[in-house]
């Protein structure tokens, strides 16, 4: 769309199907600056019951690989659909991928989640992890723009870089960023591995960085409850551009 590339994958992953970034063309600007090395899916009710596609090998499976749609909806709109049945503590969610491109600098994520099972699923959470990395993750830095309600991450060096996701359905939004270091922010570090409990804290607290550093972000829904049959909405917007005021354009 326009300036960016983005594939898509059907296990709740984005940019690459795999952990080592060898299938997918991940996300580009330009065809040339790369922007993330990971994305993807983390939800979860409680620090037991997390069901996410980063950072280890994915809880979702395809039902429906990724393919076309022609519609007036967008110029290119791409459907994928997955259930979280690759983890043990499955609660039998199938999740309905849409993503919509229209030419300009942000690609919409839209996820149905439709609840299969046999009870309600109470205080879920639902949004996209990204492991930035602009020109030199290293020297990256994270950022919330309060008046427009997005957090984004930065590169302002001799060339500038901007990446960023915002909630654009309706729940309460929840922004998590932290460096990409030993440590971690003192919560959450994820240099030594990513656990459960560290994925569902990001999940449901906002709180963003204020450092230098290799960055990464969580955009997503606060706690939602899914009554047996019904089904719940996330859109997310993911966006990306060389300047600041082009970025909000």
């Amino acid at each position: 769309t326009g300036r960016l590339n983005l594939s898509v994958a059907g296990n709740g992953r984005l940019g690459y199907v795999d952990m080592n970034t060898e299938v997918g063309h991940g996300f580009y600007l330009d065809d040339y600056y790369e922007l993330f090395y990971d994305c993807g899916i983390i939800s979860g009710i409680s620090g037991t019951e997390v069901y996410s596609s980063v950072r280890q090998i994915t809880d979702f499976s395809v039902v429906e690989y990724p393919h076309y749609v022609e519609d007036t909806l967008a110029i290119t709109h791409v459907v994928a659909k997955m259930t979280d049945t690759l983890d043990y503590n499955s609660r039998n969610l199938e999740i309905m991928l849409d993503v919509y491109a229209d030419g300009g600098n942000y690609i919409l994520a839209e996820y149905g989640i439709i609840n299969k099972g046999l009870e309600p699923v109470d205080g879920y959470c639902f949004g996209l992890f990204a492991d930035w990395d602009l020109y030199e993750p290293v020297e990256n830095v994270s950022r919330y723009d309060v008046a427009r309600k997005f957090a984004y991450c930065a590169y302002e060096g001799n060339n500038s870089l901007y990446a960023g996701m915002k909630l654009l359905s309706g729940q309460a939004s929840i922004n998590y960023s932290l460096p990409n270091k030993a440590g971690g922010d003192g919560a959450v570090d994820i240099s030594d591995g990513f656990s459960d409990l560290e994925k569902y804290y990001m999940i449901t607290y906002t709180s963003i960085t204020d450092v230098t550093n290799d960055i990464v972000q969580y955009t997503g829904a606060g706690a939602m409850s899914i009554g047996v049959g019904d089904t719940a909405k996330v859109c997310i917007a993911l966006f990306a551009a060389d300047s600041f005021s082009r970025l909000t354009e």
